[in-house]
């Protein structure tokens, strides 16, 4: 099962701002300059990230993807605690939330908050019944 990810709006909001900053830039640029051709590329690269995380939920595993860089697949038996940080917006799509999920002795992914929460969470609890959640947040 496929789980989108929220985004965080103060994120967007600055990478979006970096952009027009850089693009405004190249616009006042008097000769071709790569250095902020790069990091504009990087920042649109970052920015489009945000909206194509995703998290996917298998028979045996699960796989975080962010953006089409970042790709990890998680056996559900390496699953040892989620563990929940950051300040809880009330809105569908946005939030400043994240989950980290530890796995195996030392790995940990630091990932957004998924849209369906609670569904992500009973499925991997279902899948993963040794799995601890921590820092519940109490105001839903």
């Amino acid at each position: 099962m496929k789980f989108k990810a929220k985004k965080n709006p103060f994120h967007v909001i600055f990478i979006s701002l970096f952009i027009i900053i850089f693009f405004i830039s190249l616009l006042f640029q008097n000769e071709n300059s790569i250095f902020f051709t790069l990091i504009m590329v990087l920042n649109v690269v970052n920015l489009a990230s945000f909206y194509f995380s995703h998290y996917n939920i298998t028979s045996s595993s699960l796989i975080v993807k962010h953006g089409s860089i970042f790709h990890t697949e998680i056996p559900f038996e390496d699953i040892r605690h989620v563990k929940y940080s950051g300040k809880k917006l009330h809105s569908k799509k946005w939030t400043r939330q994240q989950l980290e999920i530890h796995y195996n002795l030392f790995d940990s992914v630091t990932v957004f908050v998924p849209q369906e929460e609670e569904k992500f969470i009973s499925l991997l609890e279902e899948n993963c019944p040794h799995m601890k959640v921590l820092n519940i947040p109490t105001n839903k």
